[in-house]
């Protein structure tokens, strides 16, 4: 199983490819879609991603907990409106 840093570079690159405009709500579910076919095919996961389904669609509540274990993505100390504001090392 690839991790989810092979998996987060791979759908990136995928987006550039194709000249896309992706923000984080859009590349969230981008990964779950894949997640998903990739389980339809497979029969099994693609990641540890923990799944729950809230208020405009699927979000992995450890997402950023994830992202930053694998050092894709820092916390920024500034926190506005309960938005987690990050900043995408690329």
């Amino acid at each position: 199983m690839d991790t989810i840093k092979d998996i987060f570079f791979a759908l990136i690159d995928t987006i550039k490819k194709h000249n896309l405009n992706v923000g984080k709500v859009k590349f969230v579910k981008l990964l779950y879609l894949l997640e998903w076919r990739y389980a339809q095919l497979n029969n099994s996961r693609l990641t540890d991603l923990e799944w729950k389904f809230w208020h405009y669609g699927p979000y992995p509540m450890n997402f950023v907990t994830v992202l930053e274990e694998e050092g894709l993505i820092r916390q920024n100390s500034n926190w506005m409106m309960k938005e987690i504001s990050t900043i995408l090392y690329m």
